[in-house]
């Protein structure tokens, strides 16, 4: 499936959705900015463009990856061609500091196979960022969804795979990561009530994923909405 050909795609000329997009990803850098020294940054399932040209923006030598034409051709046009690319050899020989996969592994079949050969333009020591969404949150919210009479079609969302805490540390120490730290630097643009990029419902979102992103340090079980983590290669 080519998701960005797709009418399920996100318009890029919605005011919302570049905002709330734009404030998720300064938070994401400037995560980064504290874990590595280095500023070379690979977004795999870059779409658009968007993480990409913001990155940029702030001072980092960022590329984006995406096997869309239709996205690849946008990034382009965004970010310039020789840093929007289809496939990993059109990446320069220099390791990366930085690999972000801003919700793509749910979207992937074999994961773990696209973290091994992703990492090999990773540097070692260096960092992978990964969301994705939450089963021991989206599995009881499918059910009471479904209660209702308004079930997730996970099919049409093309999301093949699903991920714990625990899943998604298995996939990463068995491809060679050391085990995730996990974050809370924002929220997708849409709502907890489906689609809609209703302001206060994702403003409800946030505080969902606030409060219980504090409760998961106390120790207590993570029920965030979406995993946001950060590994680094061994």
């Amino acid at each position: 499936m080519d998701y960005w050909s797709g009418t399920g795609a996100p318009d890029p000329s919605d005011d919302f959705w570049v905002a709330a997009k734009r404030e998720y990803f300064r938070s994401a850098l400037g995560l980064f900015e504290n874990l590595v020294k280095g500023r070379r940054l690979l977004d795999i399932g870059g779409g658009v463009g968007f993480f990409a040209e913001l990155a940029l923006a702030r001072g980092w030598d960022a590329y984006s990856l995406d096997t869309s034409p239709v996205a690849t051709e946008n990034a382009a046009a965004r970010i310039g061609p020789n840093r929007a690319i289809s496939t990993l050899d059109g990446l320069l020989p220099d390791p990366v500091d930085v690999l972000t996969f801003w919700c793509v592994i749910a979207h992937t079949r074999d994961p773990r196979e696209l973290m091994v050969e992703s990492s090999r333009v990773l540097r070692p020591g260096g960092i992978i960022w990964i969301t994705t969404p939450n089963f021991d949150f989206q599995k009881p919210y499918s059910f009471s969804r479904t209660c209702f009479g308004k079930p997730i079609d996970f099919d049409a969302e093309d999301h093949v795979g699903h991920f714990t805490p625990r899943s998604l540390r298995s996939l990463l120490v068995a491809s060679g990561f050391s085990a995730p730290i996990f974050h809370f630097c924002g929220v997708n643009e849409t709502s907890l009530m489906g689609c809609s990029p209703s302001k206060l419902e994702v403003h409800g979102k946030r505080s969902w994923n606030c409060l219980t992103f504090t409760l998961a340090q106390l120790g207590l079980p993570n029920y965030m909405s979406e995993l946001q983590a950060t590994a680094r290669l061994r």
